[in-house]
């Protein structure tokens, strides 16, 4: 998955549950990024955890559970593994 670390440009930004003023900087998905919104500082991949492949939905809301980790309102197996891994 590839993944840019951006600034914002002007105007804050609300991803995921946090807004963002001028000038923070964050990491989005490549298929999130505006030249509106951002400026690229930097593009990597990120290799998603092979331990969740097997686990199905029910497998990755049990194991939020046990971590303890808020799913909110994710209800697909991309959104949980988002919640999970902290995206």
């Amino acid at each position: 998955m590839i993944k840019f670390k951006v600034k914002v440009v002007d105007l804050p930004v609300r991803y995921g549950d946090k807004t963002f003023k001028k000038d923070e900087e964050l990491v989005i998905n490549k298929d999130e990024f505006h030249e509106s919104l951002f400026e690229k500082l930097e593009e990597f991949e990120q290799q998603v955890a092979n331990e969740f492949d097997e686990f199905s939905v029910e497998g990755l809301i049990e194991y939020a559970k046990e971590h303890e980790i808020e799913v909110g309102k994710a209800t697909t197996r991309d959104g949980i593994l988002k919640k999970i891994l902290g995206e």
